[in-house]
């Protein structure tokens, strides 16, 4: 196993869908595995009826993350909030991910 991706139902709305977890093993970055694991679970997403776009939150602070998702052509859509996990209050943004199959393949 090189990386995995997990979604689910988003938490604000029904009518979308949220990727939750996006991973690829450190000796992998760079090689494009992340970019073709972005592919196919937005694929999956399709199959599964979602037509339009996902969400996903990242750490405002996770500048590689950002980037990749930046350079893949998901920008952050102008909403913002602090995540609490584990007692730490974290702020993180959120991005759209386009499901339409000619933004994917970048």
């Amino acid at each position: 196993m090189t990386g995995f991706a997990e979604f689910g139902p988003s938490r604000e709305s029904s009518v979308t869908t949220e990727l939750s977890t996006l991973y690829v093993l450190p000796s992998v970055l760079g090689t494009g595995v992340g970019r073709h694991l972005m592919a196919a679970t937005a694929a999956v997403l399709r199959e599964a009826g979602y037509r339009w776009s996902a969400r996903l939150w990242v750490l405002e602070a996770h500048t590689r993350a950002r980037r990749f998702y930046d350079h893949a052509g998901r920008l952050p859509d102008g909403t913002a909030t602090c995540d609490s996990t584990g007692g730490v209050t974290l702020p993180t943004v959120r991005y759209a991910l386009s499901l339409r199959p000619a933004l994917l393949d970048r």
